[in-house]
């Protein structure tokens, strides 16, 4: 079997996801950046990796972030989601998103791309 090869992948999901890489590029206290193509769940797409900038304690997330298809928008602008872990202390008001809050609204604004985080 080939790798899956970002010809596989749509053009409006290939450009969604290279606007994605340089928005990431251009936040401060990132870095790591990378995009490659996963062939998992039976079909070729996008991700993009990147390491966080760092949390107050200085603890620093690697997230990923990969196209889906599970969910589907009237406007036909490709999805992304990341999965970050749902755990928080007693004293926290929730968990860290390890400011994939602001990453998305940046890149729903810049890239026509729609961005889910789902805490598990």
């Amino acid at each position: 079997m080939r790798a899956p090869s970002m010809d596989d992948a749509s053009p409006q999901m290939m450009s969604g996801a290279e606007c994605m890489l340089r928005v990431l590029k251009s936040v401060h206290g990132i870095d790591s950046v990378a995009m490659g193509m996963s062939d998992a769940a039976g079909w070729s797409h996008p991700f993009l990796q990147y390491r966080a900038a760092p949390e107050p304690d200085g603890y620093r997330a690697t997230l990923v972030f990969s196209a889906t298809r599970d969910f589907h928008s009237t406007d036909s602008q490709p999805f992304f989601i990341a999965d970050l872990p749902g755990v928080y202390g007693l004293h926290e008001s929730g968990p860290p998103d390890y400011g994939t809050g602001k990453l998305a609204k940046l890149w729903e604004k810049n890239c026509r791309v729609h961005v889910m985080v789902l805490f598990i």
